[in-house]
Parts: structure tokens; C-alpha cells; sequence
């Protein structure tokens, strides 16, 4: 589910944009959800649990492609948004454990309210970042041909600073040296 998740999600991603992409994603969700209730009425290991794990790592890597490019692209510095992301995600996953010691895990009745719970958080996560102010195409544009103006700066550096380590007959000067030290 993982890996089929990613691509599918790229795909989305690059044929619609980022902002319908989060229709997409809660898609996935909600059938995750749903599978999840049906293996949870059903309380037996079979193809269901196999679906269910297929739409979980589907989901999962869904939503953290779409995550992490937001960060990558939509964010000014490089750093920033995966340190909070990460920070984030650490209290938040305290917290969640900290609700799942409380489920009795021998009823299906906490756990179909835990799931219910669960895919209902996640279907309003990707509905507000539905209206994240993602960047257009032109300011896309605009930060790539500044980054590649950067870089182009930098060669132009490097070649320069290259240049004045060059001997007088274009070879390296370190190609010439040899050792004073004799044989041992």
C-alpha cells in the first residue's frame, strides 16, 4: 500500500495540483475507514485484515507525500516546516497514546468509536489543508529560476576560485609537486 500510495499520489498531485489532491486523499481515508470497520464488525483475521493494511499504507503514504512536498515547496526555508512537523508529531503521538491505554481492546465497541474517531480527524485535516494557500505556477516558476540563478552564481564562483589555483600551463599545481622526502 505504501508504495503504490506514493506513486499514485505524485500522480494525482502532478496531473490536478496539490489543493484537489486533498479531495483525493480524503478519499483514501474515508475507504480506509471503512475497511477498518468492516474487518473490526467482522473481529476475524482474513481478507479483510489484508485490505485493511493495504488502504492504511495506501493512505499513510498519501498523505505524507503531500505532507512533505508541502513543506519542500510552499515554505520559504527548507528547515522550518519538517523541524515543527516533527516536533508536532511527537506531542500529538504522546497524546494519542496516552487515549489508547484508556481502550479496552477486548470489546469492539471502543475500537470501531476509536476508528470512527480516528478517520474523522483525518478527513478534517486534509478538508483544512484544502484551503492552505498554496503557491500558483508563476511564483513556482519564479523560485526556480532564482534558485537556478544561485546556482549558476556558484559555478561561476567555483570556476573562478579554480582558475586562480591553475599553474601557468593550465595543469593542476599539486600534479607537479613530488615528494622531497626520498624513499623510505
Amino acid at each position: 500500500g505504501e508504495v503504490t500510495g506514493s506513486f499514485l499520489t505524485g500522480y494525482v498531485i502532478d496531473k490536478v495540483g496539490k489543493r484537489l489532491a486533498c479531495l483525493f486523499e480524503i478519499l483514501l481515508i474515508s475507504i480506509m475507514t471503512a475497511v477498518t470497520l468492516w474487518n473490526l464488525y467482522h473481529m476475524q483475521f482474513g481478507f479483510a485484515s489484508y485490505l485493511m493494511c493495504f488502504f492504511w499504507g495506501l493512505q499513510d503514504s498519501a498523505v505524507n507525500l503531500h505532507l512533505f512536498s508541502i513543506f519542500g515547496f510552499e515554505f520559504e526555508s527548507q528547515s522550518e516546516p519538517f523541524g515543527v512537523f516533527n516536533a508536532v508529531q511527537g506531542f500529538f503521538l504522546f497524546f494519542v497514546e496516552l487515549i489508547q491505554i484508556q481502550i479496552d481492546f477486548t470489546t469492539q465497541k471502543p475500537l470501531i468509536i476509536y476508528t470512527i474517531f480516528t478517520g474523522l480527524c483525518g478527513v478534517v485535516c486534509c478538508f483544512v489543508a484544502f484551503f492552505f494557500p498554496y503557491k500558483t505556477v508563476e511564483s513556482t516558476t519564479a523560485l526556480a529560476e532564482k534558485a537556478a540563478a544561485k546556482r549558476e552564481s556558484t559555478m561561476n564562483l567555483i570556476q573562478e576560485k579554480s582558475s586562480q589555483y591553475a599553474s601557468t600551463d593550465g595543469s593542476p599545481l599539486l600534479s607537479h609537486q613530488t615528494s622531497s622526502m626520498g624513499s623510505p
